[in-house]
């Protein structure tokens, strides 16, 4: 039986052909998050200078609540407000967009595009 490859494993080929500066993000921190999420849901963003990636898994346990007063002054929700940064940071300067899943195949990463990758923020 061949051992299934790890998220990064997958990505670590795309990202160090792609990133041309700020390659430490990936090969330390976004490393560090696939080690402890080995198994979840994420899109994972990237430009010339790097990496965002963003958790798809637990957005249930945000707030979607908002009282009339909130809402007549423009405050979004924990959920909302989670929503449109992630949408913002992950979207306006990166040119390729993965997600990655586990499914019953196992793991798989499948390039997206900008408007899919916002599509799915928008879904949570």
């Amino acid at each position: 039986m061949t051992k299934q490859k790890t998220f990064y494993q997958l990505l670590k080929p795309v990202i160090l052909e792609y990133v041309n500066y700020y390659r430490e993000d990936f090969l330390i921190h976004d490393r560090s998050f696939f080690r402890r999420n080995p198994s979840g849901n994420f899109l994972m963003s990237i430009r010339e200078t790097g990496t965002d990636v963003v958790n798809l898994d637990g957005w249930d346990e945000l707030s979607d609540e908002t009282t009339p007063e909130m809402r007549w002054e423009g405050i979004l929700s924990e959920k909302e407000r989670s929503r449109q940064t992630c949408i913002s940071w992950s979207t306006t300067f990166n040119k390729r967009f993965f997600h990655g899943v586990t499914g019953p195949e196992g793991r798989a990463v499948t390039e997206i595009s900008k408007e899919a990758a916002i599509d799915l923020l928008n879904s949570l």
